[in-house]
């Protein structure tokens, strides 16, 4: 049953590279195919890359999740374990943060003029 288990997490870390991956290559060919008006798509390639990195972070917590609830042998594992997830936590946080600042911004701009 260990073993299962042990799998499944690992599978679900290789969807979090997954959408990693195809974020990056999402947002390069997006960058690519608008160079010209990046200036004016700088900020929604970043909120774009940005919503594919929050989701794989959520992919690799849940993944630290079952490996804690799997792998409880010895403290200092499951200490390691809880601050890998903290920090994660911590990054999607900002992330998020971030993305709302960006969806905010031009809306601001745009109620000043």
């Amino acid at each position: 049953m260990d073993y299962w288990i042990q799998q499944i997490a690992q599978w679900i870390g290789y969807l979090g590279v997954f959408v990693v991956i195809i974020g990056v290559i999402n947002m390069t060919i997006k960058f690519v195919l608008h160079f010209s008006k990046f200036n004016d798509n700088s900020a929604q390639l970043r909120d774009g890359l940005m919503r594919y990195l929050e989701l794989s972070l959520d992919f690799f917590i849940a993944k630290d999740i079952i490996n804690l609830s799997s792998d409880n042998q010895n403290y200092s594992t499951i200490i390691q374990i809880v601050i890998i997830i903290g920090v994660r936590i911590f990054l999607s946080y900002f992330i998020h943060l971030q993305e709302k600042s960006l969806n905010t911004l031009p809306e601001s701009k745009h109620k000043s003029k």
